[in-house]
């Protein structure tokens, strides 16, 4: 019998060398990649957009990072409620019937962007 030379024995023997070069490594690229994500300038100007004001109130204000997540929960909201209405109408045998509630109703996705924050600024205001 021959004894064979594994062509990994070269890693094994190099093994702790590799585990703190990529060990490093990771850490730069998580610790440094926000911060290099910071610099990015189409980063930052997206982050003070968010915190932009577009709307003020007698009792308060909202940025546009709050109304997007507003527009979000819109319609999160009304595809839960249209899942809703689907399971009722297949256990009522399929016979449709009026939700009664007819103020929660979609806004439309063609309207222009002031538009549409209009009408998602009208309904927050109406529930708060």
């Amino acid at each position: 019998m021959s004894s064979a030379v594994s062509p990994l024995r070269w890693f094994r023997k190099h093994s702790m060398f590799f585990m703190v070069v990529f060990g490093i490594g990771a850490m730069v690229i998580f610790g440094l990649g926000s911060v290099v994500g910071l610099l990015n300038p189409n980063e930052m100007n997206r982050a003070s957009s968010e915190k932009e004001v577009v709307a003020t109130w007698r009792g308060g204000d909202i940025s546009r990072g709050q109304l997007q997540g507003l527009q979000r929960r819109h319609f999160q909201a009304h595809r839960f409620l249209q899942a809703v209405y689907t399971n009722a109408v297949k256990q009522k045998g399929g016979e449709s019937f009026r939700p009664p509630v007819r103020v929660i109703s979609p806004i439309r996705r063609d309207l222009d962007e002031a538009q549409f924050d209009e009408q998602i600024m009208n309904r927050f205001l109406l529930a708060e």
